[in-house]
Protein backbone atom coordinates (compact mmCIF):
# COMPACT_ATOMS: atom_id res chain seq x y z
CA UNK A 1 0.00 0.00 0.00
CA UNK A 2 1.93 2.64 -1.00
CA UNK A 3 1.73 6.19 0.38
CA UNK A 4 2.55 8.67 -1.72
CA UNK A 5 -0.61 7.77 -3.61
CA UNK A 6 -2.60 6.22 -1.36
CA UNK A 7 -3.29 3.81 1.75
CA UNK A 8 -1.90 3.67 5.16
CA UNK A 9 -1.43 -0.01 6.43
CA UNK A 10 -1.06 0.39 10.20
CA UNK A 11 -0.90 -3.34 10.13
CA UNK A 12 -1.40 -6.32 7.72
CA UNK A 13 -0.62 -9.72 7.17
CA UNK A 14 -0.30 -11.15 3.74
CA UNK A 15 0.25 -15.23 2.56
CA UNK A 16 3.34 -13.75 0.40
CA UNK A 17 5.00 -10.99 1.83
CA UNK A 18 4.71 -7.18 -0.15
CA UNK A 19 6.66 -4.84 -0.28
CA UNK A 20 5.52 -1.34 0.14
CA UNK A 21 4.32 0.09 -3.76
CA UNK A 22 4.89 3.16 -4.97
CA UNK A 23 1.25 4.29 -4.22
CA UNK A 24 1.25 3.52 -0.56
CA UNK A 25 4.02 3.65 1.93
CA UNK A 26 3.37 1.13 4.99
CA UNK A 27 4.01 1.57 7.98
CA UNK A 28 3.48 -0.82 11.58
CA UNK A 29 2.69 0.44 14.65
CA UNK A 30 3.99 -0.56 17.93
CA UNK A 31 2.10 -3.64 19.35
CA UNK A 32 0.80 -1.42 22.26
CA UNK A 33 -1.24 1.01 20.15
CA UNK A 34 -4.33 0.20 18.54
CA UNK A 35 -4.95 -0.85 15.16
CA UNK A 36 -6.42 0.50 11.82
CA UNK A 37 -6.45 0.88 7.94
CA UNK A 38 -6.46 4.01 6.01
CA UNK A 39 -7.12 4.59 2.55
CA UNK A 40 -8.59 7.90 0.95
CA UNK A 41 -9.42 9.23 -2.40
CA UNK A 42 -10.40 12.44 -4.33
CA UNK A 43 -12.99 13.56 -6.60
CA UNK A 44 -13.84 16.19 -8.56
CA UNK A 45 -15.67 19.04 -6.03
CA UNK A 46 -18.80 20.17 -8.01
CA UNK A 47 -19.63 22.86 -5.83
CA UNK A 48 -16.03 24.48 -5.81
CA UNK A 49 -14.12 24.00 -9.49
CA UNK A 50 -10.39 24.92 -7.54
CA UNK A 51 -11.19 22.52 -4.97
CA UNK A 52 -11.10 18.88 -4.62
CA UNK A 53 -13.48 16.40 -2.47
CA UNK A 54 -11.62 14.17 -0.36
CA UNK A 55 -12.44 11.02 1.18
CA UNK A 56 -10.70 9.50 4.12
CA UNK A 57 -11.49 5.78 4.97
CA UNK A 58 -10.51 4.04 8.28
CA UNK A 59 -11.19 0.10 9.57
CA UNK A 60 -10.80 -1.58 12.70
CA UNK A 61 -11.40 -4.67 14.31
CA UNK A 62 -13.67 -4.28 17.66
CA UNK A 63 -11.84 -6.46 19.77
CA UNK A 64 -8.99 -4.50 20.69
CA UNK A 65 -11.19 -1.85 22.43
CA UNK A 66 -11.90 -1.86 25.97
CA UNK A 67 -15.54 -3.59 27.15
CA UNK A 68 -17.38 -2.38 30.25
CA UNK A 69 -20.01 -4.76 31.49
CA UNK A 70 -23.30 -2.64 32.00
CA UNK A 71 -26.97 -4.23 32.33
CA UNK A 72 -25.91 -7.55 31.08
CA UNK A 73 -23.90 -5.56 27.74
CA UNK A 74 -20.94 -4.54 27.11
CA UNK A 75 -19.83 -0.90 25.95
CA UNK A 76 -16.57 0.64 24.38
CA UNK A 77 -16.39 3.80 22.65
CA UNK A 78 -13.94 5.11 20.42
CA UNK A 79 -12.78 8.93 19.21
CA UNK A 80 -11.31 9.46 15.49
CA UNK A 81 -9.24 12.76 14.63
CA UNK A 82 -8.95 13.68 11.40
CA UNK A 83 -6.13 16.21 11.03
CA UNK A 84 -4.93 18.13 7.39
CA UNK A 85 -1.48 19.74 8.02
CA UNK A 86 0.51 21.85 5.15
CA UNK A 87 4.52 21.30 4.74
CA UNK A 88 5.32 23.23 7.93
CA UNK A 89 3.31 21.09 10.40
CA UNK A 90 0.07 24.12 10.21
CA UNK A 91 -3.57 22.78 10.79
CA UNK A 92 -5.18 23.27 7.99
CA UNK A 93 -8.58 21.47 8.44
CA UNK A 94 -9.71 19.20 11.12
CA UNK A 95 -12.71 16.74 11.80
CA UNK A 96 -13.00 14.70 15.05
CA UNK A 97 -16.29 12.28 16.54
CA UNK A 98 -16.74 10.23 18.76
CA UNK A 99 -18.78 6.63 18.25
CA UNK A 100 -20.02 3.81 20.56
CA UNK A 101 -20.41 0.03 20.39
CA UNK A 102 -22.79 -2.25 22.60
CA UNK A 103 -23.10 -6.33 22.40
CA UNK A 104 -24.32 -8.90 24.08
CA UNK A 105 -21.30 -11.10 24.74
CA UNK A 106 -17.79 -9.81 24.00
CA UNK A 107 -16.73 -13.00 21.78
CA UNK A 108 -18.87 -11.29 18.66
CA UNK A 109 -15.99 -8.96 18.52
CA UNK A 110 -13.77 -11.37 17.30
CA UNK A 111 -15.43 -11.01 14.02
CA UNK A 112 -16.34 -7.32 13.83
CA UNK A 113 -14.79 -4.60 11.98
CA UNK A 114 -16.12 -0.85 11.81
CA UNK A 115 -16.08 1.90 8.96
CA UNK A 116 -15.68 5.20 9.35
CA UNK A 117 -15.71 7.86 6.33
CA UNK A 118 -15.14 11.69 6.40
CA UNK A 119 -15.42 14.26 3.83
CA UNK A 120 -13.11 17.60 2.97
CA UNK A 121 -13.58 19.95 0.59
CA UNK A 122 -9.87 21.30 0.06
CA UNK A 123 -7.38 22.80 -2.49
CA UNK A 124 -5.22 20.25 -4.92
CA UNK A 125 -1.64 19.84 -2.71
CA UNK A 126 0.73 18.25 -0.66
CA UNK A 127 -0.21 17.40 2.75
CA UNK A 128 0.60 15.32 5.95
CA UNK A 129 -2.71 13.57 6.73
CA UNK A 130 -2.86 12.88 10.63
CA UNK A 131 -5.19 10.55 11.65
CA UNK A 132 -5.35 9.14 15.65
CA UNK A 133 -7.46 6.71 17.02
CA UNK A 134 -8.78 6.35 20.54
CA UNK A 135 -9.92 3.64 22.62
CA UNK A 136 -12.46 6.21 25.32
CA UNK A 137 -12.63 3.36 27.68
CA UNK A 138 -8.81 2.49 27.84
CA UNK A 139 -7.50 6.00 26.25
CA UNK A 140 -5.11 3.41 24.43
CA UNK A 141 -4.61 5.27 20.96
CA UNK A 142 -3.30 4.20 17.10
CA UNK A 143 -1.92 7.23 15.34
CA UNK A 144 -0.34 7.85 11.76
CA UNK A 145 0.37 10.61 10.11
CA UNK A 146 0.81 9.91 6.06
CA UNK A 147 2.39 11.91 3.62
CA UNK A 148 -0.63 12.82 0.96
CA UNK A 149 -1.10 14.53 -2.40
CA UNK A 150 -4.41 15.71 -3.22
CA UNK A 151 -4.71 15.99 -7.06
CA UNK A 152 -5.93 18.46 -9.17
CA UNK A 153 -9.35 17.84 -11.42
CA UNK A 154 -9.29 19.24 -15.00
CA UNK A 155 -12.53 20.89 -16.62
CA UNK A 156 -11.91 19.98 -20.01
CA UNK A 157 -9.94 17.00 -19.90
CA UNK A 158 -11.01 13.66 -20.04
CA UNK A 159 -9.89 12.29 -16.37
CA UNK A 160 -11.01 9.95 -13.53
CA UNK A 161 -11.30 10.10 -10.00
CA UNK A 162 -9.13 8.33 -7.98
CA UNK A 163 -10.01 4.62 -7.30
CA UNK A 164 -12.05 3.92 -4.27
CA UNK A 165 -11.56 -0.32 -2.82
CA UNK A 166 -15.03 -1.48 -1.33
CA UNK A 167 -15.86 -4.42 0.38
CA UNK A 168 -19.40 -4.24 -1.55
CA UNK A 169 -20.88 -1.76 -4.25
CA UNK A 170 -24.64 -1.42 -4.94
CA UNK A 171 -27.84 0.70 -5.67
CA UNK A 172 -29.11 2.00 -2.34
CA UNK A 173 -32.52 4.33 -1.91
CA UNK A 174 -31.70 5.42 1.24
CA UNK A 175 -29.15 7.95 2.26
CA UNK A 176 -26.28 6.98 4.59
CA UNK A 177 -22.60 8.32 4.82
CA UNK A 178 -21.21 5.86 2.49
CA UNK A 179 -23.86 6.28 -0.25
CA UNK A 180 -22.68 9.11 -3.21
CA UNK A 181 -24.78 9.00 -6.74
CA UNK A 182 -27.37 6.67 -5.21
CA UNK A 183 -24.74 3.86 -4.35
CA UNK A 184 -23.57 2.49 -1.32
CA UNK A 185 -19.91 1.69 -1.69
CA UNK A 186 -18.56 0.30 1.78
CA UNK A 187 -14.63 1.09 1.54
CA UNK A 188 -11.98 -1.48 2.23
CA UNK A 189 -9.21 0.79 3.59
CA UNK A 190 -6.74 -2.35 3.63
CA UNK A 191 -6.94 -3.01 0.11
CA UNK A 192 -6.74 -6.55 1.06
CA UNK A 193 -9.14 -9.24 -1.09
CA UNK A 194 -9.43 -13.29 -0.82
CA UNK A 195 -10.18 -14.75 2.23
CA UNK A 196 -13.06 -12.54 3.81
CA UNK A 197 -13.70 -10.57 0.50
CA UNK A 198 -13.48 -12.73 -2.57
CA UNK A 199 -14.26 -9.65 -5.26
CA UNK A 200 -12.54 -6.68 -5.78
CA UNK A 201 -14.85 -3.53 -5.87
CA UNK A 202 -14.11 -0.84 -6.98
CA UNK A 203 -15.67 2.92 -7.68
CA UNK A 204 -14.11 5.24 -9.64
CA UNK A 205 -15.77 8.51 -11.20
CA UNK A 206 -15.54 9.61 -14.97
CA UNK A 207 -15.39 13.45 -15.97
CA UNK A 208 -15.54 15.96 -18.68
CA UNK A 209 -17.28 13.15 -21.63
CA UNK A 210 -18.62 16.18 -23.46
CA UNK A 211 -15.12 16.97 -25.25
CA UNK A 212 -17.15 17.12 -28.71
CA UNK A 213 -19.67 19.10 -28.26
CA UNK A 214 -22.29 19.71 -25.46
CA UNK A 215 -23.42 16.31 -25.75
CA UNK A 216 -21.20 13.43 -24.34
CA UNK A 217 -20.05 11.17 -26.52
CA UNK A 218 -19.49 6.91 -26.39
CA UNK A 219 -15.96 6.44 -24.48
CA UNK A 220 -13.89 2.84 -24.23
CA UNK A 221 -13.61 1.90 -20.57
CA UNK A 222 -10.76 -1.39 -19.65
CA UNK A 223 -9.40 -2.34 -16.54
CA UNK A 224 -6.78 -4.14 -15.80
CA UNK A 225 -5.15 -6.35 -13.02
CA UNK A 226 -1.77 -6.43 -13.51
CA UNK A 227 0.74 -8.98 -11.44
CA UNK A 228 4.32 -8.33 -9.83
CA UNK A 229 5.73 -9.62 -13.05
CA UNK A 230 3.51 -7.45 -15.82
CA UNK A 231 1.64 -10.03 -16.60
CA UNK A 232 -2.40 -8.92 -17.09
CA UNK A 233 -4.60 -11.73 -14.69
CA UNK A 234 -7.75 -10.36 -15.29
CA UNK A 235 -9.36 -7.79 -17.12
CA UNK A 236 -12.18 -6.47 -19.24
CA UNK A 237 -13.39 -3.84 -21.67
CA UNK A 238 -16.39 -2.21 -22.50
CA UNK A 239 -17.57 0.87 -24.91
CA UNK A 240 -20.73 2.85 -23.04
CA UNK A 241 -22.88 5.86 -24.20
CA UNK A 242 -23.07 7.91 -21.22
CA UNK A 243 -26.11 10.16 -20.40
CA UNK A 244 -24.24 13.69 -18.80
CA UNK A 245 -20.37 14.94 -18.62
CA UNK A 246 -19.54 13.08 -15.80
CA UNK A 247 -20.20 8.87 -15.40
CA UNK A 248 -19.76 5.93 -12.42
CA UNK A 249 -17.35 3.43 -12.96
CA UNK A 250 -18.49 0.33 -10.17
CA UNK A 251 -17.08 -3.15 -10.62
CA UNK A 252 -17.19 -6.58 -9.00
CA UNK A 253 -14.26 -8.60 -9.62
CA UNK A 254 -13.89 -12.45 -8.91
CA UNK A 255 -10.20 -13.25 -7.95
CA UNK A 256 -11.12 -16.48 -6.18
CA UNK A 257 -8.66 -18.10 -9.02
CA UNK A 258 -6.12 -15.45 -8.06
CA UNK A 259 -2.72 -16.30 -6.19
CA UNK A 260 -1.69 -14.36 -3.58
CA UNK A 261 0.89 -11.59 -4.19
CA UNK A 262 0.76 -7.76 -4.80
CA UNK A 263 -1.14 -6.90 -7.69
CA UNK A 264 -1.98 -3.35 -9.71
CA UNK A 265 -5.69 -1.90 -10.81
CA UNK A 266 -5.20 -0.24 -13.89
CA UNK A 267 -8.10 1.69 -15.73
CA UNK A 268 -8.08 3.28 -18.92
CA UNK A 269 -10.49 5.41 -20.44
CA UNK A 270 -10.82 6.56 -24.16
CA UNK A 271 -12.69 8.55 -26.70
CA UNK A 272 -14.05 6.18 -29.67
CA UNK A 273 -11.38 7.43 -32.06
CA UNK A 274 -8.28 6.97 -29.01
CA UNK A 275 -7.17 10.63 -29.38
CA UNK A 276 -8.10 11.70 -26.07
CA UNK A 277 -6.92 8.85 -23.53
CA UNK A 278 -6.65 8.76 -19.96
CA UNK A 279 -5.50 6.22 -17.54
CA UNK A 280 -5.10 5.58 -13.10
CA UNK A 281 -3.83 2.91 -11.39
CA UNK A 282 -3.59 1.54 -7.37
CA UNK A 283 -2.24 -1.09 -5.82
CA UNK A 284 -3.66 -3.86 -3.76
CA UNK A 285 -3.29 -7.21 -2.11
CA UNK A 286 -4.71 -10.30 -2.52
CA UNK A 287 -4.26 -12.86 -0.01
CA UNK A 288 -6.39 -16.06 -1.38
CA UNK A 289 -3.96 -18.95 0.63
CA UNK A 290 -7.44 -21.79 -0.70
CA UNK A 291 -6.04 -21.19 -4.24
CA UNK A 292 -3.41 -23.88 -5.23
CA UNK A 293 -0.39 -22.36 -6.98
CA UNK A 294 1.64 -24.52 -9.84
CA UNK A 295 4.77 -26.08 -9.08
CA UNK A 296 6.42 -23.50 -10.81
CA UNK A 297 5.24 -20.76 -8.85
CA UNK A 298 6.41 -22.32 -5.17
CA UNK A 299 9.42 -21.00 -3.62
CA UNK A 300 11.46 -21.35 -0.59
CA UNK A 301 9.01 -19.25 1.72
CA UNK A 302 6.00 -20.91 0.49
CA UNK A 303 7.06 -24.15 1.52
CA UNK A 304 8.40 -22.78 4.82
CA UNK A 305 4.72 -21.03 5.44
CA UNK A 306 3.24 -23.84 4.67
CA UNK A 307 5.16 -25.89 7.72
CA UNK A 308 4.02 -23.46 10.13
CA UNK A 309 0.44 -23.52 9.22
CA UNK A 310 0.63 -27.21 9.73
CA UNK A 311 2.58 -27.45 12.66
CA UNK A 312 0.02 -27.46 15.05
CA UNK A 313 -2.57 -30.10 13.57
CA UNK A 314 -0.01 -32.97 12.25
CA UNK A 315 2.00 -35.38 14.38
CA UNK A 316 5.82 -34.94 14.83
CA UNK A 317 6.64 -37.83 12.76
CA UNK A 318 4.65 -35.54 9.45
CA UNK A 319 6.48 -32.88 10.15
CA UNK A 320 9.92 -35.04 9.58
CA UNK A 321 8.64 -36.55 7.23
CA UNK A 322 8.15 -33.36 5.42
CA UNK A 323 11.42 -31.97 6.52
CA UNK A 324 13.28 -34.43 4.74
CA UNK A 325 11.75 -34.33 1.37
CA UNK A 326 12.98 -32.48 -1.42
CA UNK A 327 11.45 -29.33 -3.38
CA UNK A 328 9.47 -31.43 -5.54
CA UNK A 329 8.25 -33.66 -2.98
CA UNK A 330 7.49 -31.42 -0.23
CA UNK A 331 5.15 -29.11 -3.36
CA UNK A 332 3.37 -32.76 -4.31
CA UNK A 333 2.59 -33.06 -0.28
CA UNK A 334 0.68 -29.90 0.08
CA UNK A 335 -1.25 -30.45 -2.87
CA UNK A 336 -2.22 -33.88 -1.41
CA UNK A 337 -2.29 -32.62 2.24
CA UNK A 338 -5.12 -30.07 1.24
CA UNK A 339 -6.94 -32.35 -1.18
CA UNK A 340 -7.69 -34.61 1.35
CA UNK A 341 -8.84 -32.07 3.93
CA UNK A 342 -12.25 -30.67 3.24
CA UNK A 343 -12.98 -27.14 2.18
CA UNK A 344 -14.60 -26.04 5.57
CA UNK A 345 -11.49 -27.33 7.52
CA UNK A 346 -8.88 -25.60 5.37
CA UNK A 347 -10.74 -22.56 5.48
CA UNK A 348 -10.76 -22.40 9.36
CA UNK A 349 -7.73 -23.25 9.69
CA UNK A 350 -6.13 -20.85 7.89
CA UNK A 351 -8.33 -18.05 8.94
CA UNK A 352 -7.42 -19.10 12.66
CA UNK A 353 -3.24 -18.93 11.45
CA UNK A 354 -3.13 -15.28 9.61
CA UNK A 355 -5.55 -14.47 12.59
CA UNK A 356 -2.71 -15.22 14.89
CA UNK A 357 -0.50 -14.06 12.63
CA UNK A 358 -2.10 -10.49 12.79
CA UNK A 359 -3.37 -10.26 16.83
CA UNK A 360 -0.15 -11.90 18.42
CA UNK A 361 3.12 -10.77 16.46
CA UNK A 362 5.90 -9.06 18.80
CA UNK A 363 8.86 -8.57 18.12
CA UNK A 364 10.22 -11.63 18.99
CA UNK A 365 8.34 -14.05 17.39
CA UNK A 366 5.57 -14.31 14.69
CA UNK A 367 2.14 -14.35 15.85
CA UNK A 368 1.56 -18.29 14.61
CA UNK A 369 5.15 -19.11 16.94
CA UNK A 370 4.05 -17.21 20.10
CA UNK A 371 1.86 -19.01 22.84
CA UNK A 372 -1.17 -17.08 22.17
CA UNK A 373 -1.45 -17.72 18.81
CA UNK A 374 -0.78 -21.35 19.30
CA UNK A 375 -3.63 -21.75 21.52
CA UNK A 376 -5.58 -19.84 19.18
CA UNK A 377 -4.65 -21.47 15.93
CA UNK A 378 -5.57 -24.84 18.16
CA UNK A 379 -8.78 -24.13 19.97
CA UNK A 380 -10.35 -20.73 18.50
CA UNK A 381 -11.74 -17.96 19.51
CA UNK A 382 -11.97 -17.94 23.68
CA UNK A 383 -15.23 -17.81 24.77
CA UNK A 384 -14.20 -15.38 27.51
CA UNK A 385 -10.68 -13.32 27.31
CA UNK A 386 -10.12 -11.73 31.20
CA UNK A 387 -7.15 -8.69 31.19
CA UNK A 388 -5.73 -7.72 34.23
CA UNK A 389 -2.84 -5.07 33.54
CA UNK A 390 0.32 -4.75 35.60
CA UNK A 391 0.61 -3.49 38.80
CA UNK A 392 3.34 -2.22 40.83
CA UNK A 393 3.87 -5.96 41.81
CA UNK A 394 2.85 -7.87 39.16
CA UNK A 395 2.86 -8.49 35.34
CA UNK A 396 -0.06 -7.96 33.45
CA UNK A 397 -1.47 -11.39 32.34
CA UNK A 398 -4.70 -12.67 30.41
CA UNK A 399 -7.29 -15.54 31.73
CA UNK A 400 -8.50 -17.06 28.81
CA UNK A 401 -11.91 -19.11 28.75
CA UNK A 402 -13.12 -21.89 26.55
CA UNK A 403 -16.85 -23.24 28.10
CA UNK A 404 -16.44 -25.89 26.06
CA UNK A 405 -13.67 -27.73 24.66
CA UNK A 406 -12.87 -31.03 23.90
CA UNK A 407 -16.17 -32.31 25.56
CA UNK A 408 -14.58 -31.13 28.79
CA UNK A 409 -16.18 -28.55 30.05
CA UNK A 410 -14.95 -25.40 31.18
CA UNK A 411 -10.76 -24.91 30.26
CA UNK A 412 -8.68 -22.01 31.40
CA UNK A 413 -5.34 -20.82 30.04
CA UNK A 414 -3.50 -18.54 31.84
CA UNK A 415 -0.80 -16.21 29.72
CA UNK A 416 1.96 -13.64 31.34
CA UNK A 417 3.46 -10.82 30.03
CA UNK A 418 6.75 -12.06 29.17
CA UNK A 419 7.96 -8.33 29.30
CA UNK A 420 8.82 -8.49 25.54
CA UNK A 421 6.24 -5.82 23.57
CA UNK A 422 3.37 -8.15 22.67
CA UNK A 423 4.35 -11.59 23.57
CA UNK A 424 2.53 -13.48 26.52
CA UNK A 425 4.06 -16.59 27.56
CA UNK A 426 1.37 -19.78 28.82
CA UNK A 427 2.00 -20.75 32.64
CA UNK A 428 -1.22 -22.96 33.27
CA UNK A 429 -3.44 -24.80 32.01
CA UNK A 430 -6.47 -26.73 33.01
CA UNK A 431 -7.04 -29.25 29.83
CA UNK A 432 -6.56 -32.76 30.35
CA UNK A 433 -5.74 -33.67 27.01
CA UNK A 434 -5.33 -32.43 23.52
CA UNK A 435 -3.02 -32.26 20.80
CA UNK A 436 -0.58 -32.09 22.86
CA UNK A 437 0.56 -31.72 26.46
CA UNK A 438 -0.35 -28.20 27.86
CA UNK A 439 1.37 -27.09 31.27
CA UNK A 440 -0.06 -27.20 34.21
CA UNK A 441 1.22 -24.99 37.19
CA UNK A 442 -1.73 -24.40 40.14
CA UNK A 443 1.00 -22.23 41.63
CA UNK A 444 0.89 -19.75 38.66
CA UNK A 445 0.13 -16.95 40.25
CA UNK A 446 3.49 -16.83 41.35
CA UNK A 447 4.67 -16.45 37.72
CA UNK A 448 3.18 -13.03 38.10
CA UNK A 449 4.68 -11.44 40.96
CA UNK A 450 7.37 -9.14 40.20
CA UNK A 451 10.95 -9.67 42.56
CA UNK A 452 11.77 -6.85 44.45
Amino acid sequence: MNFYNKIWLVFFVLLIAASSPAQDQQSLQPENQLRFYTDYAGFRDFKDKDRTYQEIYISFPDYQFSYIEKDKAYLAGYQISIIFKDSTGTEITKKEWQNFKQVDYLKRTENMTSLEIAGFSISPGNYILSVKLTDLNSQLVGFADIPLHIPTFEQHKLQTSEIEFARSVKQSQTQNKFVKNNIEVLPNPSRVFGIESPFIYFYSEIYNLNQAGDSPQKIRREYSIIDDRGKIVKSSEKIIQPKSASSIWAEKINILDVVSGKYLLKLKVADELGENIFEREAELWVNNPYKVISLAQYDEKDLNEFRAQIEYIVERKELDFFDQLNAGGKIRYINDFWKNKSPEFRIEHLKRFYSAQERFASPALPGWKSDQGRIFIMYGSPDEIIKEPASLDTRAYEVWVYETLKNQGRVEFIFVDSGIVGNYKLVHSTIKSGERAEIYNPNWIYEIKIAR
